[in-house]
């Protein structure tokens, strides 16, 4: 699949959980993103995919905690693990987020993530 298919479906995935709606004008190298009454323009897909808003609309920002026979809780989305009332140190976006910055292919990392849900 190309580049540009899989960053149309992970818009679409944001979008879908209440990320404003996005659209590209012109030749296609910029990205507008609404955001009410504001528009917000992206030139390059990094800046969209790095910013704290989008990656929160794709990974989420609550763990989803199930009990370990250990007695200790884990996340399966950011697979973090902590004591049974311990805090997450992190919200799984942020890890995703760091995954997807140090990826080799950051479109990727985000479209293997949502081909997951």
């Amino acid at each position: 699949m190309k580049q540009s298919k899989k960053l149309e479906a992970i818009i679409d995935f944001a979008v879908g959980r209440g990320y404003d709606e996005c659209w590209s004008e012109g030749s296609g190298d910029t990205l507008h993103i609404m955001y009410g009454e504001k528009v917000r323009r992206y030139t390059d897909w990094q800046t969209l995919l790095f910013s704290h808003d989008f990656a929160k609309a794709v990974f989420g920002d609550t763990h989803n905690r199930t009990r370990l026979h250990n007695g200790r809780d884990y996340c399966p989305s950011c697979r973090f693990q902590v004591g049974e009332n311990d805090k997450f140190e992190h919200d799984c976006f942020q890890y995703h987020l760091q995954q997807a910055v140090i990826a080799d292919d950051p479109i990727s990392y985000y479209f293997e993530y949502i081909k997951e849900k």
